[in-house]
């Protein structure tokens, strides 16, 4: 794809955008709400596997419309290809990358087939368990990058 749409896209994020990582669901994105239709038709024609939707009203009545991407590779391609171009929110979206590194790096379950695999099926738990404690620490980092941006500091 041209690397002009990236670097606008990382101008849109920076003064529209957000990275949203929710601690207490599994739902992790990029989202652009504006009132302008047409920046959002323009967003989803241009960027595949992403969604677009009518929001709310604002406070005067306009409609909102925001466009999103939540698919992990999705969200995990766009990351790395607005990342150079983005100012304002660079530390969230390295932080979101960090998220996703994490998370493609999961430990897996497996049902131990005998009592002699307790101690195996102990460490594995206790590796998943680590693993949700520092998901749950990034995906609030994410959260307080956000909202530090939205109260103005940087």
């Amino acid at each position: 794809m041209d690397e002009t749409k990236y670097a606008y896209l990382a101008g849109i994020i920076d003064g529209e955008g957000h990275f949203q990582a929710s601690a207490k669901s599994h739902g992790q994105g990029i989202r652009v709400s504006v009132i302008d239709e047409e920046l959002i038709a323009w967003l989803h024609a241009n960027f595949p596997n992403t969604n677009r939707y009518l929001g709310g009203r604002t406070k005067t009545g306009n409609q909102v419309y925001t466009w999103f991407a939540e698919r992990r590779s999705v969200v995990r391609e766009l990351l790395l290809s607005i990342m150079p171009y983005l100012v304002i929110k660079r530390k969230q979206a390295e932080a979101m990358l960090e998220l996703h590194d994490h998370l493609d790096n999961r430990p897996r379950y497996e049902i131990p087939t005998t009592h002699a695999n307790q101690a195996e099926r102990d460490k594995r738990r206790a590796a998943r368990a680590a693993h949700t404690r520092r998901t749950i620490e990034l995906r609030g980092a994410v959260t307080a990058l956000r909202q530090r941006n939205v109260s103005g500091v940087h």
